[in-house]
């Protein structure tokens, strides 16, 4: 279990995904308290009742929203990808939903009129987490599981030819900074990939058969259009990649990784661009 916990997961979904996901949770919510009317909602009776319970599913839907909008901007290095695990993003999920369930506490104090006090707030967390955090936790293993078969499908299905190796091109190519300044003069099929790193770009290369590592300041997609079209390719908003150089493809949970014969982490592809970026790789 404590394995599981650590295993990668996708730090975000794209905006369309969590949205759906949000309205999907709120519509249960309101459906759900509409349906059943748990607790002494069955015996109370107000002719507002119907819109008050949809009420709750409104507030879980604009919660969910906010926590997707603002705690990843906030706190941006506990967001990313190379670091979330299961265990994280469950403990985000739960987060999210004892923030969601605080909500509807003060949402229902103040349609009461009721004032506040800790022994209903604890009344109210207790009900609400008996409905919602072990089906939560399922949703997740079994999302979990959907990614990681699917990943490890794909990347099996990729079957990489051998390639020759050839020597270092005579024709070097430059790389310039953002000025236009020479920086870097390298064969092409010497480079390994191009890594974004805020303001600059990381040219990790090989040399004497040593990986070396040059640091530019300029934009990825500006020194994209200074190495060969035909031999590289965009497959992350991070990474632009030496297609050469990849020897093998690995999936998990978080999409595809691309390896290099060479002692270096594995590069990560875009869930975006894993399609087009597979289809490459066998053409």
């Amino acid at each position: 279990m404590l394995q599981f916990l650590t295993e990668p997961y996708p730090s975000q979904r794209s905006f369309r995904q969590d949205f759906l996901v949000a309205l999907g949770a709120g519509l249960f919510v309101g459906w759900f308290l509409n349906t059943f009317q748990p607790g002494d909602t069955y015996t109370w009776q107000d002719p507002n009742k119907e819109l008050f319970l949809w009420g709750y599913g409104i507030v879980v839907f604009v919660m969910l929203m906010l926590m997707r909008a603002l705690v990843p901007v906030l706190f941006p290095r506990l967001f990313r990808e190379s670091q979330w695990t299961v265990g994280k993003h469950i403990l985000y999920v739960l987060l999210s939903f004892l923030v969601t369930i605080l909500a509807c506490f003060f949402y229902n104090t103040w349609f009461f009129g009721e004032p506040f006090r800790w022994s209903n707030l604890l009344a109210f967390i207790t009900i609400s987490s008996t409905i919602a955090v072990f089906p939560l936790s399922g949703l997740i293993l079994l999302d979990y599981i959907r990614r990681l078969k699917k990943y490890q499908t794909g990347a099996q299905r990729i079957s990489l030819t051998a390639k020759k190796e050839t020597e270092p091109s005579l024709n070097l190519i430059t790389l310039k900074d953002e000025q236009d300044q020479p920086q870097l003069e390298v064969a092409a099929e010497a480079i390994l990939y191009l890594q974004s790193a805020a303001n600059y770009v990381e040219v990790f290369y090989l040399k004497d058969g040593q990986i070396k590592k040059e640091l530019i300041r300029n934009t990825l997609k500006a020194m994209g259009e200074q190495v060969p079209e035909d031999q590289f390719l965009r497959v992350h908003r991070s990474f632009l990649v030496q297609l050469t150089k990849v020897v093998e493809v690995t999936g998990n949970a978080q999409g595809y990784k691309l390896h290099f014969a060479e002692a270096i982490d594995p590069v990560p592809v875009s869930r975006s661009r894993s399609k087009a970026t597979l289809a490459t790789l066998q053409a």
